[in-house]
């Protein structure tokens, strides 16, 4: 069932590169799941460095109504944000050139508006990363996560700024 796909990428469960094949697949069923549903018009910035994966919720959000900006990395983030009013940021906990905690703390004292308005993405929950996420105040989603749960989540935190749940 499409509702039930997870978004179950190779790369992230035994370090293989997602194919092109794969990442076809997941743009049909994120068109199929998401292609009618209006959006908030939101500016997105999505942060992760494994392009496949940026792509796809590129893709994904793009389809529900909102601008959606990419950033391979928290330095390319940054240049975004010294540019673009962002309303929400999707970003990987683990990034090659910091951790997405301390450039979500940079990012808020940059926008204070944004304070909140984050979700972090992670397959790595330790206590310490665990413990890291929960000090920012904002949703973590855990990898593999259903494309609906990722989506009601990003919603929400643009409907409402509400903070703090936690999320398998």
């Amino acid at each position: 069932m499409l509702a039930r796909m997870r978004l179950w990428l190779v790369s992230w469960s035994v370090g293989q590169p997602l194919t092109a094949l794969a990442a076809r697949l997941a743009s049909v069923v994120a068109d199929r799941m998401f292609h009618s549903m209006p959006g908030t018009g939101a500016n997105l910035l999505v942060v992760d460095d494994e392009p496949a994966i940026a792509r796809s919720l590129s893709l994904l959000f793009t389809r529900r109504g909102h601008r959606v900006i990419v950033a391979p990395g928290g330095n390319a983030a940054l240049e975004v944000m010294a540019q673009t009013h962002v309303d929400c940021v999707v970003l990987d906990y683990r990034l090659p050139d910091i951790r997405g905690d301390a450039l979500y703390a940079y990012m808020a004292a940059r926008q204070p508006d944004l304070s909140g308005k984050a979700v972090f993405l992670t397959g790595d929950i330790v206590p310490d990363v665990r413990d890291a996420l929960e000090r920012t105040g904002c949703q973590v989603v855990a990898k593999p996560f259903e494309l609906a749960h990722l989506v009601a989540i990003v919603e929400g935190v643009l409907a409402t700024g509400e903070t703090g749940q936690h999320s398998a």
